[in-house]
This record gives structure tokens, sequence and C-alpha cells, in this order.
């Protein structure tokens, strides 16, 4: 389960996305300082876009190397952009890139000038940023136009993206950009990577592979019947089912059996039941396949999953629905079983938000992007790995960042591969952001879960409670007891 405090899935999408280059626009000419948004010499340290280290006045305003080659691109090559949420996203230093629709507006707002541009001018070239903080280490060396951002994993109250980008990726983009504008002969080329870092990367790209095919296990198993352990913690321990040649036989055989045409109808609620506690069996025999979760304490794997245990089985559900119409989920782990946007008067407020949450801010857009196995797994999988889920140990946050930021940069170098750079970077962080629909989900789903059950609106399993609420120690102490002997 998750509270407030995990709301995080991309608080830096791309501070360094935007390329360097050459714009017009000069500083007032009495020297002062003093411009739109702000006067003195301080108005001319901070670009008034992204509230970065501003590099002087352009285009009439004290901007960053970012802000102004955003500006003068999106005029020169007559772009349009559209917001996927409000038209009201936050543009700062540690998230500008996330809406280019949002920014660009921004960049009007604070009194750009379109007009100041010079349409024949030379392509965009590189020009060194001047750093007003300890550069980081970089893949590249060339690059370091790379704005000094901090890239960690902060939290708020509210609900805010994941930091996710990591510097070498944010290198690593500055670098395949500026060698790929071509225009300037002084433009930095891409060093020879560390034979070091060369080898974490294929490490990361590797298991990034094996996470995708592990995924094609995961959709033919969760659409059999699992036998729910009556422990919560006897699933936990374990070994891996699905590593169990014997266990996937049967699951082929049963799976032949149930794939006979079952005529649709509306989901009861012990449809519903079915269909998480089928998706959580299958997410505690997928987390064993994760190395930083094999690492992990009892209690640290407990938290992970509870801090999951209401946004797997949604994601789960949304990727794998046949398309039958834009507003209805088929649960295929339960035979015939749909969900739409139909009211259901009898079952818990919370419950029917949920449902309205997953047809429009997460089935939507995924179906939108065109999300692939491989993104998906990896998206689910840095969602899991979450080093600010609720009651984990410091040991734990740090071996949970560290595998999440191995899996981004994967995940990152992956969309490059397939997409290029132009479009990954812009992928990249819709899919992210995706991640505060499911905090947001989570937290609020928390609240109806305690409400339901306290006013025995659902009844829950053995099994669910223990997964929804925890294990007692008493019990956990007992049960640790029974495996060990």
């Amino acid at each position: 389960m998750a509270d407030g405090s995990q709301l995080t899935l991309l608080n830096g999408v791309a501070a360094a996305l935007g390329q360097p280059g050459s714009a017009g626009g000069s500083p007032p000419a009495n020297g002062t300082g003093s411009g739109p948004g702000g006067s003195g010499a301080a108005a001319e340290d901070i670009c008034l876009v992204c509230q970065d280290a501003s590099t002087g006045y352009h285009y009439g305003v004290p901007s960053c190397n970012g802000c102004k080659t955003f500006f003068r691109r999106t005029i020169m090559k007559k772009q349009t952009f559209t917001c996927q949420n409000d038209g009201n996203c936050p543009v700062d230093k540690s998230i500008r890139c996330a809406c280019r629709h949002c920014r660009f507006e921004k960049c009007i707002k604070v009194g750009m000038d379109r007009n100041a541009i010079q349409q024949n001018r030379d392509p965009i070239g590189y020009t060194k940023r001047t750093r007003r903080y300890p550069a980081v280490k970089q893949a590249f060396s060339g690059s370091s136009s790379m704005s000094d951002t901090s890239f960690g994993n902060s939290l708020s109250g509210t609900p805010t993206p994941l930091t996710l980008m990591t510097s070498e990726m944010a290198a690593r983009y500055n670098a395949m950009s500026n060698g790929s504008m071509g225009s300037d002969e002084s433009s930095p080329k891409p060093a020879a990577i560390p034979p070091e870092q060369k080898e974490a990367q294929t490490r990361e790209d590797a298991f990034l592979e094996k996470l995708a095919k592990f995924e094609a296990t995961c959709a033919r198993v969760r659409k059999v019947s699992m036998r729910t352990e009556e422990h919560l913690i006897q699933a936990v321990c374990g070994p891996c089912k699905m590593l169990d040649p014997s266990f996937m036989e049967a699951v082929a055989l049963q799976q032949t059996l149930e794939e006979m045409e079952e005529p649709l109808r509306y989901a009861t609620q012990t449809d519903y039941a079915q269909w998480h506690e089928r998706d959580w069996c299958v997410m505690i025999e997928w987390a064993k396949i994760l190395p930083p979760y094999c690492s992990l304490s009892l209690d640290d794997k407990l938290a992970l999953l509870r801090h999951s245990a209401i946004t797997f089985p949604s994601l789960m559900a949304c990727f794998y629905t046949p398309y039958v119409g834009p507003d209805r989920i088929i649960l295929l782990n339960v035979p015939g079983a749909y969900f739409d946007r139909t009211p259901e008067p009898t079952r818990p407020m919370g419950f029917n938000k949920k449902k309205y949450q997953m047809l429009d801010q997460l089935l939507a857009p995924m179906r939108k992007m065109e999300i692939d196995m491989t993104e998906f797994s990896a998206f689910k999988a840095i969602f899991f790995l979450n080093p600010d889920a609720d009651d984990v140990s410091s040991v734990c946050k740090q071996i949970l960042s560290d595998g999440r930021g191995g899996l981004t940069n994967a995940l990152y170098r992956y969309m490059v591969k397939k997409h290029g750079v132009d479009e990954a970077g812009d992928r990249f962080g819709r899919l992210l952001l995706l991640g505060t629909v499911l905090a947001t989900m989570a937290v609020e789903m928390k609240e109806a879960v305690v409400v339901a059950d306290f006013f025995d609106q659902i009844t829950f399993s053995p099994f669910a409670k223990q997964l929804l609420f925890g294990v007692k120690k008493e019990q956990q102490r007992t049960e640790n007891g029974s495996i060990s002997e």
C-alpha cells in the first residue's frame, strides 16, 4: 500500500533534455539586469522559465541555454504541442521537459519575444554552459551543457512525478543530441565509454531483456487458477513457481482447458476479488526474479508487496485487456468478466472511482502510446522498486534506488534505440508520468479499502487482509519458525 509520501514518479524526467545552442537576444542597454519578471542582478542569475541558472538575456528575458534553445527550435520548426493533463503542468529545472506545451506557454508568459528570432541564423550548435555547481561525472566527456540538477528521489506531500532520470542518461542524451545536430564543427563528439560502464550497461540491458521475456510468462500464468497460500509469508518465502518446469506444464494444460470462448458478462464482486487475488499471486512470484527484491529482508519484501497491492492488478488489467471499445476492461484472468463506466451502486464509492481512474488515466494513455511488452515490464518494475514505500528500512532504500536506477537507464537506452533520440525523451517522460496516476490511486484506494473493511462493505479473504493490512508480528514469528523448522 502507499500513502502520500510514495507519490514519486519522475520528479526530474529530463532536467537536461533541452539541447544547448545559440540564440538571439541581448541584455538591456543599461546593463542593470532589469527585465520581465524581476529587477537587479539577481534577475539575471535565474532563468524566468525554469528557475535554473541563467546564461544571459535571450529573446528579451534572462534564460538558460535549454529554455532559449527550446523556444527558438519551437518557433523555427513551427511546432505545436498538446498538454496531456490540464494545461497547468509545473515547469521548473527538475521537470521542465515533461510537458512541452506548458513549457512553451511559460516562455511566452514570461516575455520571450518570437520576433527576436533571426530566421536566417546558422542551425543551433553547441555553446559552453557556465556551471554554478560542481560538475557531475558524465558518460561523455564533451557534454558540459547538462543542468546540474539533482536527480535524487525527493519526496513531497502532493502527487509529483518520480525522480528517475540519472545524470548518465542526461549526459548521454545531450552528447547524442549535440553529435546529431552536426552543423557546428566544434560540437563535441561522444567519447568512448569506459569499460566498467560498458559492462554495467550490458548487464542492465540483459536484465531488461530478461524482464520482458518473463512478462510473457506472467501473461500466461495470470489466466489460470493459482492456489492462494493460506499465509502470505509462505508464498513470499517459497521458491518462484514460474521457474518450476512442472508448474509451467500444469499452467499450459489448464490454459488449454480454459481457452474455450466465454460469453462476456458484467463482473460481480466475486469476480473482482478473483481478479485481484490472481494478480497478487502473480506479483509475488514475479517479484522473486528482481535481484534488488531478492536481497531484502522479509519485512522489506512485505512492505514492497503491500505498497503495490492496489496498483499492480490495475496495471495488469489495463495492459492486457483486448480492445472492445474505449471504456471497457476485460478481466482476462476471470473468464468472461468485464467492467465499464456503468455505475455500480452496490460497490463502495471509492471502488467506483478507481474504475473511472483506470479507464481515463491508465487505459486511455497506455493505448495512445502503444506501449510494448518491454516498456511495460520495465515501467512496472520501476514503480514496484520504490525506495519511498511505507515501512521499508534505510538499507532497503539504497538497494532499491540502485536497482531502479540501472533499470531506468536500460529503459531509456531501449527507447532511444527503438524510437530515436527526439521521440525517446518525450516518450520516456509520458510513460513515467503515468506513475503519478498510480500513486494517487494508491493513496485514495488505501482509504477506501480501510473504510470498506471497517464497515464490512466488502469481505476480504485472510490472504487479502494479510497483504493489504499487514501480517501481525506474532503470526509472522510463528510462521517464520515453522518455515525454518
